[in-house]
């Protein structure tokens, strides 16, 4: 019997914000991080397994800086401070370089980048108490641990390719401790061959047919919001908007950000774009309409903005067919938000093949029935998911890859394979939506992200008045400086509830980025750009009134609550434990659970609840706090979304009501019935 068979397309987003001052001097390294363990491992999997096929997404932005760190490579002449100290001969560090490798190189994820390997763990423990106890404690370290953490810093972020296959990050890894210059300049020109190689590697797998390329507009801007502010009342209508009515001439601005990122794909990726994946799947009928207008053929966004397109799919497969919008506009593919994160989200947590089975199970399940030429798409970041999962998520892509390869019933592709052959569905209306919660409330409708906006306005305003007057270079660089400016990436932290520190350095980020592309203009920067937007990043004291708290636990006691869970949902109250929830915490040492309901009981008025439940997720991921998505159905018979936490106990739920504003949260243990905690 022969099985048909369904396409599945993988299309991995790369995407870091522009790090470099108006200088070409960069203030992170993310960039180069990332293109060294997460580009390097996914080129890696494809070339061990060449029947498989996957998009590879590029924000332009992104794309020039690799492109930068490639020339630094080639030259010598380091201008990110990390490389440049690794390069860096036998010599006494100054106060300021050893403060700045104990603050940046401690910045990574623990469990998965620190403890695996002892040498690394060492210098954890050995500098416990001096990241608690502030710069002085720090003069006790001689230079040969900080030596020693800057090299161990390089070799985590090391793709699982290269600790595997690279004779020099193996010895390296066995010799441990007391680096020396010589072992610096080795594994720097480990980096240098990996960030050199890269784009070229990408090009051979092009050329043999198992990668496409696709872009996001260069700044990575959330292309609705430039074009028209009234996009964000699609999905949350009567949200406040900033005080200027629009961002002046917001499409053309589009079309300048799609326009550089297609040619930068061309220039160093050797091929010219045939789709996008739009900033955060954000999209509408302009967004398209531009994709059209520079002879893309496809764009891919979220199977959220299709059901709200549609009102309600008469047939869940709707989500898996390629829709256009008229004859000759871009096709439209929606991607399966579950799955994939599940991907982003929960599969490191599982055992790499026990998981590869429950993703392949889920594929197969929502194609079961599906129409003829079915689409499952699978999109998420391409960097950031991996170091949840042991060793960057090797086991995974190799078990994943391999059952793809023996698999008779489904197909890899890409969307330009698909194009020609899948005729497409009309759809009558685009809804304009993204990703989270369908809409545009992490980039717009509170205060801070509000008047960023206007700041933004204002800078367009004088860019659009003085530009004529500017030689041709200095036209370039000012809208290189104001594409910083419009990315998305300031207005998505401007509004989280993280720690100050955090909070403070995005926000100082972002005013740099603006007093940048002032001086690009030959203005001053006035005086409003330069004041800070953010109020966050520390408890709230407000206590939520009494009524409020009588209220909430009145009607959350009664509550069913039910979550999602991955091998289907439970449902229970607070009345009695939940044996399903119990054989979930004995993997994870039974340290509770914490059930939150944004949508109610809330203290702040004056935040819009949309908001505050993505803002919590982001929150629980970045806690390494394993979550589901739930429900709680009140007596009343109103429903509120709410989010199951696992390994959150009683402290940790009363943490969490204080830090989100909730009157209460529902919380338990292992065998023992729930209970609600009010914030303190």
């Amino acid at each position: 019997m022969t099985l048909p068979t369904a396409n599945l397309v993988f299309l991995w987003h790369f995407h870091q914000p522009e790090y470099r001052d108006a200088g070409g001097r960069f203030a992170q390294p993310w960039a180069y991080l990332h293109a060294l363990k997460d580009c390097t491992d996914l080129a890696a999997h494809l070339e061990r397994h060449p029947s498989v096929r996957s998009i590879f997404n590029v924000s332009g932005v992104f794309l020039d800086q690799l492109a930068d760190y490639a020339s630094q490579c080639a030259t010598g002449t380091w201008r990110d401070p990390l490389l440049q100290l690794l390069a860096s001969p036998e010599r006494a560090l100054t106060e300021a370089e050893r403060l700045y490798i104990a603050d940046q190189c401690l910045r990574i994820n623990r469990a998965s980048m620190v403890r695996p390997y002892a040498g690394f763990a060492a210098i954890e423990r050995e500098t416990a108490a001096a990241e608690q106890g502030g710069p002085s404690f720090w003069t006790r370290f001689d230079d040969a641990l900080f030596n020693d953490l800057l090299t161990w810093y390089h070799i985590a972020w090391c793709g699982e390719s290269l600790k595997r296959e690279d004779p020099t990050v193996r010895a390296l890894m066995a010799k441990g401790r007391g680096f020396d210059a010589a072992d610096r300049a080795a594994l720097l020109e480990v980096v240098r061959n990996a960030l050199t190689g890269l784009l070229p590697r990408w090009r051979a797998l092009a050329e043999r047919g198992q990668l496409e390329f696709s872009v996001t507009p260069y700044g990575h801007p959330i292309a609705p919001l430039l074009v028209d502010f009234a996009a964000a009342h699609a999905a949350h209508p009567g949200v406040p908007l900033p005080a200027a009515p629009a961002y002046p001439g917001g499409a053309a601005r589009l079309h300048w950000h799609l326009k550089r990122a297609i040619e930068l794909c061309r220039e160093h990726l050797g091929r010219s774009p045939q789709g996008m994946w739009p900033a955060e799947a954000a999209v509408s009928c302009e967004v398209i309409e531009a994709a059209e207008a520079l002879g893309l053929r496809w764009v891919l966004s979220n199977d959220t903005v299709l059901r709200a397109s549609r009102c309600a799919l008469s047939d869940a497969a709707d989500a898996m067919q390629c829709w256009t919008l008229t004859e000759h506009a871009p096709r439209l593919f929606f991607r399966n938000q579950e799955i994939s994160d599940r991907m982003a989200f929960e599969y490191g947590q599982r055992p790499a093949q026990e998981a590869v089975k429950h993703l392949l199970d889920a594929v197969r399940r929502e194609l079961a029935g599906a129409k003829p030429g079915a689409v499952m798409s699978l999109a998420l970041d391409g960097e950031n998911a991996w170091e949840f999962y042991p060793d960057n998520a090797w086991d995974f892509f190799d078990s994943l890859y391999t059952a793809l390869e023996d698999a008779p019933d489904l197909s890899t592709t890409t969307y330009s394979a698909l194009v020609n052959s899948v005729q497409p569905v009309p759809l009558a209306a685009l809804v304009p939506g993204s990703w989270v919660l369908e809409g545009f409330s992490m980039w717009i409708g509170d205060e801070r992200r509000n008047r960023a906006w206007d700041a933004l306005v204002t800078l367009k305003t004088a860019f659009d008045a003085r530009l004529p007057h500017l030689d041709p270079v200095a036209q370039a660089n000012a809208s290189l400086r104001l594409a910083r400016c419009e990315a998305s990436d300031w207005l998505w932290w401007l509004g989280f509830d993280e720690p100050r520190s955090s909070v403070c350095d995005f926000d100082a980020q972002f005013r740099q980025a603006l007093a940048e592309a002032w001086l690009a203009l030959g203005i001053a920067p006035p005086a409003e750009s330069q004041r800070p937007l953010s109020r966050l990043g520390q408890f709230h004291d407000r206590a939520p009134s009494v009524h409020r708290i009588a209220r909430a636990l009145a009607d959350l006691e009664g509550a069913t609550l039910t979550a999602r869970l991955p091998d289907g949902p439970v449902e229970w109250t607070l009345c009695t434990p939940c044996p399903q929830l119990d054989a979930l915490l004995s993997g994870i040492s039974g340290t509770g659970w914490s059930f939150l309901v944004p949508w109610y009981g809330a203290v702040d008025e004056d935040i819009s609840d949309a908001f505050k439940y993505a803002e919590i997720r982001i929150a629980l991921e970045k806690a390494e706090l394993r979550y589901f998505e739930g429900q709680a159905k009140l007596p009343s018979g109103a429903g509120y979304p709410a989010l199951l936490a696992l390994g959150a106990d009683t402290d940790v739920a009363r943490h969490l009501a204080q830090r989100f504003r909730l009157a209460v949260v529902a919380c338990g243990a292992v065998g023992e019935a729930g209970r609600l905690v009010v914030a303190s």
